[in-house]
């Protein structure tokens, strides 16, 4: 077991892991390179993904907040893997599940580098239960390619909000679930534009706003 009480700790290089990691109260923990995260490994509080690929193995969970950010990061969540964050922080990179990934509490998905991908994939859903903002002028890709069939929710009594920039339903098989009872809001402010676009499906069964200005 690894317990960060305090303070940044950071994983360089490579590794695969099967103890527990805990970030409670101050701490942070850092993975920064390629890193397993194999059946048994039990990963909570603050954590983050700047760099390389983290892989979460079927019997490894995560809870508590988690963030990806960085130019060419990669988290891949297979089958039989838990996640089941508080908060998700999905900056730049790519996020991609084979399972359902049901965030508690808040999921804010943005970017604000052109420069950089941001992009949510996989075989699975994403379930966020306590609402989302998607920001930043540019693109929020849903979808890994044109074949994905990655869905994403908005739960029912949740309002997600599109602040501004593009999101992309990348592939014909990429979902964006607004469930009865849910809201959908997106927001226009002068410069920037709000565009929902690509081949993928927005299935709306709650409400629509556009609001904002310019």
């Amino acid at each position: 077991t690894v317990d960060v009480q305090d303070g940044n700790l950071h994983l360089y290089n490579t590794g695969s892991y099967s103890g527990d990691f805990n970030s409670p109260g101050g701490g942070r923990l850092y993975f920064n390179g390629d890193h397993t995260l194999l059946s048994g490994a039990d990963v909570a509080g603050r954590v983050y993904v700047a760099s390389g690929t983290t892989t979460f193995s079927s019997g490894s969970t995560l809870a508590g907040a988690f963030t990806v950010s960085g130019s060419a990061t990669l988290v891949d969540v297979q089958s039989g893997a838990l996640l089941a964050p508080d908060i998700l922080n999905l900056q730049s990179g790519t996020f991609q599940t084979a399972e359902d990934v049901h965030v508690n509490q808040a999921l804010n998905w943005s970017n604000h580098n052109s420069s950089y991908s941001s992009v949510l994939g996989g075989a699975g859903r994403v379930l966020a239960q306590g609402g989302m903002s998607l920001s930043g002028p540019y693109i929020k890709q849903l979808g890994l390619d044109s074949s994905d069939t990655t869905t994403l929710v908005n739960v029912a009594g949740q309002t997600a909000y599109l602040h501004d920039g593009t999101l992309l339903l990348k592939g014909a098989g990429t979902t964006f679930e607004n469930q009865a009872g849910a809201i959908f809001e997106a927001t226009r402010v002068s410069p920037y534009t709000v565009n929902i676009t690509g081949d993928g499906l927005f299935d709306n069964a709650g409400t629509f706003l556009q609001t904002g200005s310019g």
